[in-house]
């Protein structure tokens, strides 16, 4: 498996070491795993120590966030306490990516992968129940986009 992952390796460390990602969420294991997985990155051995346990996370290494799969792919019976280095690496990666895509991992200044918290409506500029939200909202006239905002007629069935 690390093999695929061989050709974009130093890529992708330069590339998070340049970008300044943030948890979105209270725990951050992944961005745990990818601290570490950089400090471990020059070294050419093959197993490298297990992670510490993030901050506020369970207890066990730092690697609990993980499948079973993936934990089996890292993890050696031979080597108790380290991890395969290169499979590792693979696994912070993946996971990285699929916390970027779910919001839980956002990068700072982004657009596209942007913390989606900064978009939540402040208490302050939230209504009252009863209370209108926007001007739109108690329009009357309908308006069609597709027609440069023209207003639309009652739809009339047919022999009324």
């Amino acid at each position: 498996m690390a093999r695929f992952f061989r050709k974009d390796r130093a890529v992708m460390f330069e590339l998070t070491g340049r970008l300044e990602l943030v948890a979105t969420t209270n725990d951050g294991p992944v961005l745990a795993c990818l601290q570490h997985a950089r400090e471990h990155w020059a070294q050419r051995r093959d197993f490298i120590p297990l992670p510490p346990v993030a901050e506020g996370g369970e207890d066990g290494p730092g690697i609990a966030f993980a499948s079973a799969n993936w934990r089996a792919a890292i993890t050696d019976r031979r080597h108790p306490g380290m991890v395969a280095r290169r499979h590792f690496e693979a696994m912070v990666f993946t996971y990285l990516a699929g916390e970027l895509r779910t919001g839980d991992i956002a990068v700072t200044g982004a657009g596209e992968y942007a913390d989606w918290r900064a978009n939540l409506p402040s208490s302050t500029a939230r209504t009252s129940p009863g209370q209108p939200t926007s001007p739109a909202r108690t329009s009357t006239a309908r308006t069609s986009p597709a027609r440069g905002g023209a207003k639309l007629r009652p739809f009339r069935r047919a022999g009324n």
